[in-house]
Formats: C-alpha cells, structure tokens, sequence
C-alpha cells in the first residue's frame, strides 16, 4: 500500500496559534493608542483566546480533523 505524504504538518497548527496571538496583541496595542477599544470587553477576548487554542490543539494532534483547522483559522478570519 502506498503512503501519501503529510501535506498539513503539526507545526503549522503552532504557526497559526502564534499568528493569532500576535494579531491579539497588535489589536490591543492599536485600541489603546487610538483610544478606540476595538473589543466589546474582556468577554470577546476570552472566545477568541479559547477558540484559537483548542483549534491549534485539536489541529496539531490530529492534523486531517478540518474542525480543528476551522476553529483555528476561523479566528484570524473573524479577527476585528
């Protein structure tokens, strides 16, 4: 039987965390310069924190579930 190669690895479900993170960060960082808070609260933060990680979670142990890679990517796709 053949093997197909990997083509989605489990290091690109950390690159995508990281992406997340850092586009969290630059949104705090932007709302607290202009003084426009670009989150409704800490509430919004918090979902977008918990999805991201249990996407990169379930992505990088089981890199072919595409709920994992949705959670995941859906966060930087729905990013204010």
């Amino acid at each position: 039987m053949l093997r197909r190669p990997r083509v989605v690895r489990p290091g690109t479900a950390l690159a995508v965390g990281i992406v997340t993170m850092l586009m969290l960060a630059g949104t705090a960082v932007v709302s607290t310069m202009t003084h426009q808070p670009l989150f409704d609260g800490l509430g919004h933060v918090f979902v977008y924190l918990c999805f991201g990680l249990i996407g990169v979670i379930v992505a990088r142990h089981q890199p072919r579930n595409p709920m994992g890679w949705g959670a995941a990517g859906g966060i930087v796709l729905l990013h204010p």
